[in-house]
């Protein structure tokens, strides 16, 4: 089915700053919005952190941290949320999907406001070097979501209690500290307030699909699939998975993100193996540990491996 037929635009906002639920919404959208709507889905959350689909939450979170932790289903990196910060997702139908719409209708926005934006790396949006806003991706079958934060008035210092990222990717990024790295709107308007933000984010999305017919709505807290949706993100199987502390363990930054890799070999076969990464690709990780743990590590050279992600990995074990 191509992008064709009556389209219409969704505008969906929170009341509620509870993550489990809101985060839910998210699911909830990629598994029932109808094919022919994009929504725009405009939330907060209260004293949170949110690590990457698949990235090892006992190394992200700092372990004085006192709010909530959450997991997403999208990759990319840990990142914080509070009352000083917007959150944004576009939902829209597979085949409709485009990340280049999205990322335009957030630049109006911010342009909008009067700040000098711009898109950079993989996934970043930066005033003059600062990053104010990350964003991240989930694929399926039929929908698709990208979403991102926008930091308006965060508090900083929490950022940084509340995150541990790895070294070697503050290094990558040339500076000593989380806080170094980010910005806050109010930093170049005092001014600015997050319902502004919203307020200029909403009216970008409605003017680029200025020709639909719009739907404008608050998210319904009550609705049993996304509480059972919300039960599910709040578990701590989901939020925690696995700690391994596995006998061997390889890391390295790439291009395409961070990776750890921990498992164990007794005689020719791997007999676990867990992959942690912030990479923007999320599927990769379950079928390259599929595929050793099926191979004999003799014979490991002869795996197929299609994605530059898993080469890189496999590439690492071997230079052990």
């Amino acid at each position: 089915m191509g992008c064709s037929g009556e389209h219409s635009v969704l505008l969906l906002h929170a009341d509620g700053v509870q993550p489990y639920k809101n985060l839910a919404v998210e699911t909830y959208l990629l598994e029932n919005l109808h094919p022919h709507t994009h929504a725009l889905y405009l939330w907060q959350n209260d004293n949170t952190v949110v690590v990457g689909v698949n990235q090892n939450a006992f190394a992200e979170v700092s372990p004085t941290f006192d709010g909530y932790v959450t997991r997403r289903l999208s990759g990319g990196g840990a990142v914080y949320h509070d009352a000083g910060n917007l959150n944004f997702t576009f939902v829209s139908a597979k085949d409709c999907y485009s990340v280049d719409n999205n990322k335009r209708i957030i630049y109006n926005a911010l342009r909008g406001l009067g700040f000098n934006a711009e898109f950079t790396g993989r996934n970043d949006v930066v005033i003059d070097g600062k990053k104010i806003s990350g964003q991240a991706y989930c694929l399926r079958k039929e929908a698709c979501y990208h979403h991102g934060t926008i930091l308006i008035n965060s508090n900083v210092e929490r950022i940084q209690a509340a995150l541990r990222p790895p070294k070697q990717k503050l290094e990558s990024k040339g500076v000593a500290s989380v806080a170094s790295r980010v910005g806050n709107l109010v930093d170049w308007n005092t001014d600015i307030t997050v319902e502004q933000v919203r307020e200029a984010v909403a009216k970008a999305f409605l003017e680029f699909y200025a020709d639909y017919k719009v739907y404008t709505e608050r998210v319904d807290y009550t609705n049993p699939k996304l509480l059972a949706i919300a039960d599910k993100l709040s578990s701590k199987e989901w939020i925690w998975g696995r700690n391994p502390m596995l006998t061997n363990k390889v890391e390295h930054r790439f291009a395409w993100g961070s990776v750890s890799v921990e498992y164990e070999i007794k005689g020719n076969r791997l007999t676990d193996i867990e992959i942690f990464t912030d990479a923007m690709n999320t599927d990769w990780c379950d079928t390259l540990k599929t595929k050793l743990l099926q191979t004999p590590v003799s014979e490991w050279s002869a795996v197929r491996l299609d994605l530059q992600e898993e080469k890189d990995v496999m590439k690492l074990m071997y230079d052990v």
